[in-house]
């Protein structure tokens, strides 16, 4: 038996034990090593030299990170000069920071996450719908994104200057009023607040932060794909209802993979694309609906705890039936959701329906 992840935090305690207490009932096996993340900081992975300074500490004693743990807010993290850390915000969200460069995680919030970057760079991959917001600070100004894309933001220390760049998705960016950039966009802010004019970018032109964050990208989508089709995974979702599920996330869930050792994206919906166009395969595979701006109140996902299912779906008393479309799941009040703007070049790949015959 694999021995469970380390929780962090009373409310993951409790969706632990009822993971356990549901599938040993239901199957006679203990799948804990399936843990669903439910606050924004987790760290998943970590190259390099990573130190933080939690905000609790009782010296200013710098400490090496390892993704055996999470950020709390409040706490400070500085990558040197190999460096590289990636974060975890709302599921289906991550923050990739890059060499030399120090930020602060503010709130933990899965529905609206902060970070302040105070040096260097990082890349946010983001899968958000209308109702969520990844708010970033940084030296001269702060950035709010308002839609599912792919985000660069810099803190150029020499120019006394923020770079944000908008490969896919939309910005806001300054105080106040601020100022909307949209894909394909960039805009500079200097030490005086000033920001220069909306221009265009090219596009082509990357370097190793944001071919590394492809690369993790692509990694964690080989992941989403074994999570998608894993039988002992199904046993565990299987017993859950809507309101169980979707408190941890709107469009989807962090789950965690013990052969990778760490944290992947699981969809709520079968179309749903990552912001680099790959498509996510989902174990729910429900359709695109619209969001009215609701939760869903106690629709069944996957079967339930009494073992009653929807048609052609698992239970738990049959958990390795494949998971279809669920009749239950057409409410209007399940959130929407969300696709790119821009496609990659060659076409976006589409959302990957899990095949019917698994």
């Amino acid at each position: 038996m694999k021995r469970a992840r380390k929780l962090h935090g009373g409310s993951l305690f409790f969706l632990l034990l009822a993971l356990v207490c549901a599938v040993v009932n239901a199957s006679g096996q203990n799948r804990s090593e399936y843990v669903i993340s439910a606050k924004a900081g987790q760290i998943n992975f970590v190259s390099g030299s990573v130190t933080v300074l939690r905000h609790d500490a009782s010296s200013s004693t710098w400490k090496t990170l390892t993704v055996e743990e999470r950020l709390e807010a409040g706490d400070r993290v500085k990558t040197g000069s190999n460096g590289r850390v990636e974060v975890l915000l709302n599921p289906g969200s991550f923050a990739r920071v890059g060499e030399s460069s120090e930020f602060k995680l503010v709130s933990s919030s899965v529905e609206r996450p902060q970070v302040e970057l105070s040096a260097g760079s990082l890349v946010i991959e983001a899968s958000i719908d209308d109702e969520q917001r990844i708010e970033i600070a940084a030296p001269q100004t702060s950035v709010m994104l308002v839609k599912s894309g792919l985000y660069r933001i810099n803190a150029v220390a020499a120019a006394n200057a923020t770079e944000v760049f908008v490969r896919r998705g939309r910005a806001l960016v300054g105080n106040g009023a601020g100022v909307m950039v949209k894909a394909g966009k960039m805009i500079t802010v200097g030490g005086s607040g000033a920001s220069s004019e909306v221009a265009k970018f090219e596009g082509k032109n990357k370097d190793a932060l944001d071919l590394w964050s492809r690369e993790r990208a692509s990694t964690l989508l080989a992941s989403n794909h074994k999570l998608a089709r894993s039988r002992d995974l199904s046993r565990v979702l299987a017993s859950f209802n809507a309101n169980d599920l979707f408190r941890y996330g709107r469009l989807g869930l962090w789950v965690y993979n013990p052969t990778l050792r760490c944290y992947g994206f699981l969809p709520f919906y079968s179309d749903l694309t990552s912001p680099y166009g790959f498509g996510y395969y989902s174990p729910f595979g429900y359709s695109y609906y619209p969001y009215s701006g609701g939760r869903p109140s106690g629709n069944v996902i996957v079967g339930g705890s009494s073992g009653g299912a929807v048609p052609g779906g698992a239970t738990a008393n049959n958990p390795s039936a494949p998971i279809r479309n669920n009749p239950a799941m057409t409410s209007p009040d399940v959130p929407r959701s969300p696709r790119m703007d821009v496609p990659e070049r060659g076409g976006m790949q589409q959302g990957i329906e899990r095949p019917r015959d698994q």
